[in-house]
């Protein structure tokens, strides 16, 4: 008997451990926290900082704020002459349905009202054509595929999450965790089977000197954003973005972060300690 209820135990501690690892979505973050305050050189195969030779007109330094969190400064000098610069990002796999997002704060040296990009995304589709998803003006309207869908505060953290699906060919879009644009239908998408590489940031520097921070570039497998009505019930309004005291990760590494709920590992192993209790009083009964 008692080495029938050890085994029926074992077996239901080994389907435990599958479902959570099952339920497991892998992350890839690259949060800052792991690099040396200073200048920004790269994650190694991940993300770099392409400066077409324009010299001081740009910077790119890692910087360190108020409550401790590091972050990418990235600063475009104003110019009477338009210059390119941007961050290539490179993806660790490329599945057809995925979710990309980073946390922003952008700034401009002065205030306008005109209807210039200082801010855009960019990708190269995997067979060869360009798409830009996003531009921001510096009157604040943010637009996606150049349709407005939100307008952005100078000054402040914003979150841009991306859910692209390269099966319906189509894109959503949340601002700030609220939806923005749903099943945007990109033609571009239809002979590809994703991206090669996506840029962050391209600006081509007018007139008006532009500062961005950058954190939390997260890259995962799925539908829909995780934070969206997530195992624990946790809605947009429960997960704090960068810039509020907290950061989304705090993973020592820029690699791989496990996603499991941290919520549902308790319930699981406080299930084991039950079923353990009761199989040890089992066990002294029969003695």
């Amino acid at each position: 008997m008692k080495k029938k209820l050890l085994c029926a135990v074992a077996a239901l501690l080994m389907i435990l451990t599958l479902t959570v690892t099952s339920g497991a979505a892998e992350k890839d973050v690259l949060d800052f926290d792991d690099l040396q305050v200073g200048k920004f050189e790269n994650y190694p195969g991940r993300l770099a900082v392409v400066n077409k030779g324009f010299g001081d007109l740009f910077t790119n330094d890692i910087i360190e704020l108020e409550d401790g969190n590091k972050v990418l400064k990235m600063v475009h000098k104003a110019s009477t002459d338009p210059y390119d610069t941007f961050l290539r990002y490179d993806f660790p796999s490329m599945p057809m349905q995925f979710v990309l997002e980073y946390d922003f704060n952008i700034t401009l040296d002065e205030e306008s009202t005109t209807y210039n990009s200082v801010w855009s995304d960019n990708a190269k589709t995997s067979d060869n054509k360009w798409v830009i998803p996003f531009d921001l003006y510096a009157n604040g309207i943010f637009t996606c595929d150049e349709l407005e869908i939100a307008n952005i505060t100078f000054g402040e953290w914003h979150k841009l999450t991306i859910v692209f699906d390269f099966v319906e060919k189509n894109m959503d879009v949340y601002i700030d965790k609220s939806l923005a644009m749903e099943d945007n239908y990109l033609q571009v998408l239809d002979e590809a089977t994703g991206f090669q590489y996506y840029y962050i940031g391209e600006n081509f520097a007018t007139n008006l000197g532009v500062t961005t921070l950058l954190d939390n570039i997260t890259f995962y497998e799925g539908t829909e954003p995780d934070w969206l009505g997530g195992a624990d019930g946790s809605t947009a309004d429960d997960v704090t973005t960068a810039g509020e005291g907290t950061t989304a990760t705090s993973d020592p590494e820029p690699a791989i972060s496990n996603g499991v709920d941290p919520v549902v590992i308790g319930v699981i192993a406080a299930a084991v300690v039950i079923i353990a209790a009761v199989v040890i009083i089992l066990i002294k009964k029969k003695k």
